[in-house]
């Protein structure tokens, strides 16, 4: 039963649906960047991304081990992990690139960049050792709420809880999983926060 548990939460939390939940997020704090957006374009910008950063790459994923060139959508063997990775990177960056075109808010664009900075930082980590990027990419979540609470000045402590509460279920999935160990999903967690924080934070 914990074992089916921790499959549901990693699927329901795979990494390449993190910018489309952060981005909704986002577009629904109650501050200026996302107030100025009409609601439309709010949900044509998501599906962008969602199908720029999640649908796309998860077809060419699936693509891959159909083929046989890696062994799962989670990619868990590190040694399958540069090709899915480099698809990722390629995407992501169409998708920052987009953003730019579209001016939006800089904090839009902070996050889809990022969002590829930890893949690329991943993807170079991955030559070593193996990193959790379901991890990752929740650390980054909370990295960016905590980084809008201190330069905005804007409550989002149940975005923080909620996002911490995630990350907890998330880091027990990947264990219980034994897709990582503690040392990968507590490193990849830190590594996604520190990033995510100080792009939004000091830039």
């Amino acid at each position: 039963m914990e074992t089916r548990l921790a499959r549901i939460i990693s699927y329901i939390f795979h990494p390449l649906l993190m910018p489309t939940y952060g981005l909704f997020i986002m577009f629904n704090l109650k501050a200026y960047f996302a107030m100025a957006i009409p609601e439309q374009a709010k949900w044509m910008i998501i599906g962008l991304v969602f199908i720029t950063t999640f649908l796309i790459p998860l077809l060419l994923v699936m693509l891959m081990v159909r083929r046989g060139m890696i062994s799962s959508l989670f990619v868990d063997n590190k040694t399958e992990r540069f090709y899915p990775f480099t698809v990722i990177a390629i995407f992501y960056l169409l998708a920052f690139y987009m953003f730019r075109q579209l001016e939006l808010a800089p904090f839009f664009q902070m996050f889809l960049f990022g969002a590829l900075v930890l893949v690329i930082m991943a993807m170079a980590i991955n030559f070593y050792w193996k990193i959790s990027l379901h991890m990752t990419a929740v650390g980054g979540l909370l990295g960016v709420f905590l980084a809008l609470t201190f330069r905005l000045m804007i409550d989002l402590s149940m975005y923080l809880f909620i996002t911490i509460l995630i990350g907890g279920l998330i880091g027990f999935a990947r264990l219980k999983l034994k897709s990582h160990d503690s040392k990968q999903v507590y490193t990849g967690f830190v590594m996604g926060g520190v990033v995510m924080f100080s792009i939004f934070y000091f830039i």
